[in-house]
């Protein structure tokens, strides 16, 4: 079955210290974690200031802002900080909150108007910037069925992918999208049909892989998803859209560009320019499917792969116990050799192996030697081992004595 899918040395007692007050904040009631990261840029001193005033307590620098909470939670205004400098932000707790926000320089890979029309109704929104075409992508769930606990290292790679995804995000790849909206969909209306599908979903990132994981999205539903996924786009297409582009500036035009690449250390001119290509290409940078599943048609195939799945696994379990008690039968010396080796290390815990390792021989062998072999070896361990009052219960509760 598939399976789903997070420092220094120095770091270890800190992230231990960590791990044990996150359990404790759980077990008395709740843990959030915030963070908020600069990527293109550091913040300005009038930045910084802002920040400041959001938390007394958290640690802010020019380029992150972290905070735990143990009780209560956080209390500024994390629109505006994404606004106002920060770049990826999350915010995770111990009741199933999963929030994400990107700031995007150069917009989203669909039309404000058709994210609209396929999200105006979920957890998924889009946040413009009031001058420019940027603005903030901000996902918020509340999942109820969420498990797993995420230790100081996952969030430090998680950190890591968001602003992977933001990247991909600007150059047109709208995964997140998509992945963002799976993860709510056991909630809401069950008519309601899914968000194009985008390529690539059998194939996912890293990061795209990390994000489904902070989502908790079950690796089933994922596989049903990408059913209807098409293929990932080439990286090398036949007609290579920005070669076109390049083809269609003139000397000037391209010394300018050359210019501003190489006077940004952010990747904010590189992501404009892209976005320029893809709209003057007139077409689609990532291909979708049309979207033709209910949420409640997707969550039955779900249930049916699952079903699917466990199945699997039972057969390649009774399978591998098959071909085990045959290789028993066809060598009983060596079985009785590791029984009493087993029983040799004198462990309650060795002890519950050898004869359970005893009960296997004699399901293995056919009824008429079975009998002989391991009586005669439950007879010898009682010689051997005679105030063993743990093997020798073992043995009675297996009806060798």
């Amino acid at each position: 079955m598939p399976t789903g899918v997070g420092g220094s040395p120095g770091q270890f007692r800190v992230q231990h210290r960590i791990h044990v007050e996150i359990n404790a904040g759980i077990i008395m009631g709740s843990y959030e974690y915030v963070r908020f990261q600069t990527i293109d840029k550091p913040l300005d001193d009038e930045q910084l200031e802002f920040m400041n005033r959001q938390s007394s307590r958290a640690q802010i620098s020019r380029v992150e802002f972290i905070n735990e909470y143990h009780y209560g939670g956080f209390r500024g205004d994390a629109v505006e900080m994404m606004f106002r400098g920060y770049d990826i932000h999350i915010l995770w707790n111990s009741y199933g909150t999963r929030n994400i926000m990107l700031r995007l320089n150069t917009g989203l890979p669909w039309s404000p108007d058709e994210f609209e029309e396929h999200f105006s109704d979920s957890e998924i929104q889009w946040l413009p910037d009031e001058t420019g075409s940027g603005g903030v992508l901000k996902i918020v769930l509340s999942l109820e069925d969420h498990s797993g606990m995420m230790m100081p290292q996952q969030f430090d790679s998680f950190m890591s992918s968001l602003s992977t995804l933001r990247d991909q995000l600007e150059e047109g790849d709208p995964r997140v999208f998509y992945l963002a909206w799976l993860a709510t969909c056991s909630d809401g209306d069950e008519d309601a049909y899914e968000p194009p599908v985008p390529a690539g979903l059998q194939t996912l990132t890293p990061a795209l892989k990390e994000l489904a994981a902070f989502l908790d999205i079950p690796d089933s539903l994922l596989a049903v998803a990408a059913e209807r996924s098409p293929l990932q786009p080439s990286a090398t297409p036949k007609t290579n859209p920005v070669d076109t582009w390049i083809a269609e500036r003139s000397q000037t035009e391209l010394q300018q560009i050359a210019t501003q690449l190489l006077q940004d250390s952010t990747g904010t001119v590189r992501r404009k320019f892209l976005q320029q290509i893809r709209a003057t290409a007139c077409v689609d940078s990532w291909p979708v499917a049309q979207p033709s599943r209910t949420r409640a048609q997707l969550l039955e195939a779900m249930n049916i792969l699952e079903r699917q799945w466990r199945q699997q696994e039972r057969d390649r379990a009774a399978e591998a116990r098959r071909q085990k008690l045959e290789a028993m039968a066809a060598n009983p010396a060596a079985t009785i050799a590791k029984i009493f080796g087993l029983a040799a290390n004198r462990t309650t815990v060795d002890y519950e192996s050898a004869v359970s390792l005893l009960v296997e021989l004699r399901e293995a062998l056919d009824p008429e030697s079975a009998a002989d072999v391991t009586c005669a070896a439950a007879a010898e361990l009682r010689r051997q081992y005679p105030r063993a009052r743990s093997l020798l219960t073992l043995l009675r509760s297996e009806r060798f004595v």
